[in-house]
């Protein structure tokens, strides 16, 4: 159960790496047809780089928000743009218009706050686990009659985790990997006898804490 999202601030990672690539892709595509030339003006080489640079970018938390179909078409959409530019009256440059592209397709990701329902486990109300909480539902704003609404059933505690990602679904599946690791840290502790086994000098267990104020 997501929250609203909110826009991640920062600027693009790793742009001039990017940037590198998607100039070679274009420069490749201007070359002198040959023999293997196919369309879009990209030989065996250029298709390539061209998957290359695709699967880069899937991967990338700024450009995961298209599915890996979606860039191609994209990037292929922007070499037929840049041909036909170069055979007109202001020719733009290799560099700038590779900027251009780029900006068209990368979108920051946004921060998604995802509440998780965890049934059937008991522990000491209000902890953290790493950067992941868990908390009564009275401890969440609406969280108790949502859950209600969407499952018939409010969950004995919520799990709280924020994380950042391009899409609704992307911002779900993150959580929940984060859900799991911090609920398979607590199963450790339990099977080991919890804090009876905890570390000399350790106040909790470890990758725990008690949230400040809750």
């Amino acid at each position: 159960m997501p929250s609203a999202p909110d826009a991640c601030p920062g600027e693009l990672p790793g742009r001039g790496a990017l940037l590198d690539d998607l100039c070679a892709l274009l420069k490749l595509a201007r070359r002198p047809p040959g023999d293997h030339r196919g369309s879009h003006g990209l030989d065996p080489e250029g298709r390539i780089r061209l998957e290359r640079l695709v699967a880069r970018l899937s991967g990338h938390l700024w450009f995961e928000h298209r599915r890996p179909d979606q860039l191609r078409a994209e990037l292929l959409g922007g070499i037929d743009r840049y041909r036909q530019a170069r055979h007109g009256p202001a020719a733009p440059g290799t560099s700038r218009f590779a900027r251009q592209l780029l900006h068209e397709l990368a979108a920051a990701p946004t921060s998604w706050t995802v509440h998780l329902g965890v049934q059937h486990l008991t522990l000491p109300p209000d902890l953290a686990v790493g950067d992941v909480r868990l908390v009564h539902p009275d401890r969440v704003p609406d969280a108790a009659a949502a859950f209600r609404a969407m499952f018939g059933v409010v969950p004995r505690l919520v799990c709280v985790a924020t994380v950042a990602a391009g899409t609704r679904q992307l911002a779900v599946a993150r959580a929940r990997r984060r859900a799991e690791r911090a609920l398979a840290l607590v199963r450790q502790q339990v099977l080991c006898g919890g804090p009876a086994r905890r570390a000399p000098g350790r106040r909790g267990w470890p990758g725990s804490r008690r949230v400040p104020g809750a």
